[in-house]
């Protein structure tokens, strides 16, 4: 792990949480996993991958909702405003 910098973080190392706990204990603004020798590869269960990711669609097809109830909602308000003009 090193201090600062941009780099690609290694979300799927076993090693990540450990490593940000470090990072916000000692207030760094950021830390990279580039070049990192604690790397350990995190296991992964493919029934929990594919949960996580229809959770994750399941949120993008509520916030599209969401935006086409505002979109609707703005054009909505617009057509009373220029009625009433």
């Amino acid at each position: 792990m090193g201090k600062g910098g941009s780099g690609a973080a290694a979300f799927g190392c076993a090693n990540y949480s450990a490593c940000l706990d470090v990072a916000v204990r000692k207030e760094w603004e950021g830390f990279t996993c580039l070049g990192c020798p604690a790397f350990r590869a995190a296991p992964v269960d493919p029934v929990e991958t594919t949960e996580m990711a229809l959770r994750c669609l399941r949120l993008i097809r509520a916030a599209e909702e969401e935006w086409a109830r505002e979109d609707s909602e703005a054009e909505h308000l617009e057509q009373i405003a220029g009625a009433r003009a």
